[in-house]
Formats: structure tokens, sequence, C-alpha cells
């Protein structure tokens, strides 16, 4: 689907199937969706081109089945709010081609326990409330930013390279992790898993306070 503005007050499902992607594409406009969005299998992208596209997502409304995707990739900023974003597939955001900045909301808890992967551009949490354990979390090459504010949470398998992470909280660390990157924000690290550096990359650093 390729326009300039969705408004959505009702279901949008996706099945595209295993390995495929359905694409909503709004251009210099904006995604409005107060009902509900489903993903059954395969890879729904939803895109913006265009810098002053918006996009407001029904934080409840949105569900991803466990060998499913959601991928957010275009300019623009994606604002999911409203009650709880609980999906059992993977959230990505960005990807080789595009960039994406998406923002979770005030009030809007978050249940981290699936997957989730910032491969182009940056995720914010600070508003938000997380719940539950990252069962992975990977920040690609080209990954900015990840703004876990003051919450407490533990992340399972983390991988990152040259980004910066800022958190205020507790990121407990677990599993295989494979970190390059600049903790900012003076909260605590704990780490109950393996931590190596990727081969070949600079160390990572910890700010002062972190």
């Amino acid at each position: 689907i390729d326009v300039t503005r969705v408004i959505n007050d009702g279901t949008i499902i996706a099945s595209p199937g295993s390995g495929n992607i359905a694409t909503i594409w709004t251009t210099n406009g904006a995604i409005s969706d107060s009902g509900a969005i489903q993903v059954l299998s395969g890879t729904l992208q939803l895109h913006m081109f265009g810098a002053g596209s918006t996009a407001t997502l029904n934080a409840s409304g949105i569900s991803v089945d466990a060998s499913a995707n959601l991928l957010f990739t275009g300019a623009g900023t994606f604002t999911i709010t409203g009650g709880s974003y609980n999906v059992a597939g993977a959230t990505i955001i960005g990807n080789s081609t595009y960039a994406a900045n998406v923002v979770f909301g005030a009030g809007t808890v978050v249940n981290v326990g699936s997957n989730w992967s910032i491969q182009n551009g940056s995720a914010d949490f600070s508003a938000a409330t997380l719940s539950g354990t990252f069962s992975s979390l990977t920040l690609g090459g080209s990954a900015n930013n990840l703004n876990l504010g003051a919450n407490t949470v533990a992340i399972d398998n983390f991988s990152s390279y040259l980004i910066s992470v800022t958190d205020s909280g507790t990121i407990t660390l677990t599993g295989t992790d494979v970190t390059d990157a600049t903790w900012l924000g003076g909260g605590t690290i704990i780490n109950e898993g393996k931590i190596s550096a990727p081969s070949g990359w600079q160390d990572g650093e910890l700010s002062s306070g972190e």
C-alpha cells in the first residue's frame, strides 16, 4: 500500500507468509492508528518517506505472532503509546536501506520478552515502563542510540556495535553478550552472563558513574 495518509480505526491484518514482506508506505504524510494491527506471518513493514512524516500507533492494538516480524523504517518518528505493547514476534527498527526512530510514549507498558533488533536508527523507552526480559537485543552497526531511561530490565543475549546506550536504572546482562557500546546515564550494569568484545572492534566504554 502506497498512500499519503493512513487512518486505522479498525483492524489491519498482515499475513504475507514466511520470508515475505507486506509494506504500508506513506509519502510525506502520516499514519494514525487507534485500532488494531495484527501480523500473523512473515513481516509487516511500516515505512514513512519524507522528513515531516509522523506515526502514532496504538500499543495495545498491536499483535505479532511468534514467527512473524514488525519492521519500522523511514523518516520521521514512530510514536507507540497507550496501554501495553506486548508482542510474541520480533520488533525490528530500521534495515540496511532505511533508518527509523521509534519512541514509546509516557504511560505505555512495554513487555520486552521477545526478540528486538535495532539495525538502523534509534529506540527510546525512557518514558515507558519495561517489563519482562529481552529474549535477545541486537543493536546493528548503523544503530544510533538506545535509551532505556530509569527502567530496571534484564537482557538475555545482547549484541551491540559502536552505539550509545543510555540508562539510569539497573541493567542485568545474562546469556552470551557481544558488545562494543558506550554506556551513559549513571545507571548500574550487572553481568550474570558472558561478555566479550566483537573481534576487531574498539573496547567498550563505561561513563563516569556507570
